[in-house]
């Protein structure tokens, strides 16, 4: 894992909007729904040069939203040094 360095700046920003046909596309579904039920990410902030980013998502089920997110950012250009997660899910088995 790599540190920040002091000097480095920080902000806050949402650089993905995410489009579904359903407000709650995931509530109630199984994992193999969630993943057929991908809406449309989109980048809305051009990167600056050498912009870096983490990732943060507010629950990780299936992992497949962090990482159309990666995939989104870094194919726009962004330096995505990681993720983080504020709560993850058990898999029922």
């Amino acid at each position: 894992m790599q540190n920040f360095r002091s000097s480095e700046q920080v902000e806050v920003a949402q650089l993905l909007r995410v489009s579904s046909s359903r407000t709650s596309a995931h509530q109630g579904a199984g994992a193999r729904d969630r993943r057929s039920r991908r809406g449309t990410m989109t980048v809305v902030l051009a990167s600056p040069p050498n912009c870096k980013v983490l990732i943060v998502d507010d629950v990780l089920t299936t992992g497949s939203t962090v990482a159309r997110a990666h995939q989104a950012l870094a194919g726009a250009g962004y330096d995505v040094r990681g993720a983080a997660v504020l709560a993850a899910t058990q898999s029922p088995r």
